[in-house]
């Protein structure tokens, strides 16, 4: 499950990606940044449930991101969930993206309302230009949890 709010795409993850959806969602980040040349922020929100991506997947997800790299401004990741196993989630989730060494900020998050302010934070950077606005972290909050609501709901 898949939107755009602004410049800002939101993700709901509760397997890992495919190669149509990264091949998608590369063109959703320049056609994004075709109309927001100042970056594209991408929060993905994923379910207690979602196993980490095999390493069948992971070669496609490392070209999907020296794709659009250029063009993000920073990628949230929300893990889902309480206790041990959420935590453990997210503490390989921040060791993967430390080694990893993106050419954005990436950040992992346990609560949605702190990524979307994060996000805000980054998309609201003076090197986005005069004129450019980033959307209000309520407003991304809301987008956020309409595409959550809307994936349980077809669930």
């Amino acid at each position: 499950m898949t939107a755009t709010y602004e410049n800002v795409i939101i993700s709901y993850s509760v397997a890992e990606p495919n190669t149509g959806y990264l091949k998608s969602w590369v063109q959703s980040v320049d056609s994004i940044f075709a109309r927001h040349p100042g970056g594209v922020g991408t929060i993905v929100v994923i379910d207690r449930s979602a196993k980490p991506p095999s390493e069948a997947v992971r070669e496609p997800i490392k070209h999907a991101i020296a794709q659009a790299g250029p063009k993000l401004r920073g990628v949230a990741q929300v893990v889902e969930g309480e206790g041990f196993g959420a935590a453990a989630k997210r503490s390989a989730l921040a060791f993967i993206t430390l080694v990893a060494r993106f050419p954005f900020p990436v950040k992992i998050f346990a609560s949605r309302k702190d990524a979307a302010q994060w996000m805000v934070d980054r998309l609201g950077d003076p090197a986005l230009g005069p004129g450019a606005e980033a959307p209000m972290a309520g407003d991304l909050l809301e987008a956020i949890d309409l595409v959550c609501a809307s994936h349980r709901a077809n669930a």
